[in-house]
């Protein structure tokens, strides 16, 4: 069965972690969070696609999301720099492994909105 790992701790991220996770051919959840490096800057220094698959999760900032809106029905930050970057990683990733994506509503405050411009940029070819 596959098993995806996830680390919050941004100086776990290194080669070595890596390869443990290539070793038992675990997928790494690369994380557009806050305080950790984008998935775009790990997938451009390190070599995350570890097991049969990749995994990327757009999280956000719930604190700034929560301190602009209580109801998560709307886009309250713009995020479209980090959807553009993600959506590189994505196709990076792509090519040599399938790629999950979740987008969490404290990513910008609305997820649908967020999958429809990730699912748009993942369309059209970088210019």
């Amino acid at each position: 069965m596959p098993v995806a790992v996830e680390i919050r701790n941004k100086n776990w991220l290194t080669e070595q972690f890596a390869e443990c996770l290539r070793s038992h051919r675990a997928a790494w959840v690369l994380s557009d969070q806050a305080w950790m490096p984008s998935p775009l800057y790990l997938v451009q220094r390190l070599d995350p696609a570890t097991g049969p698959f990749c995994y990327v999760r757009l999280l956000g900032d719930h604190k700034e999301v929560d301190r602009l809106t209580k109801k998560l029905d709307h886009v309250v930050v713009d995020r479209q720099d980090q959807v553009e970057a993600d959506a590189e990683a994505i196709r990076l990733l792509a090519k040599r492994v399938p790629v999950l994506a979740f987008v969490n509503n404290h990513f910008a405050g609305y997820a649908p909105e967020t999958v429809s411009e990730l699912s748009e940029r993942l369309r059209r070819s970088k210019p």
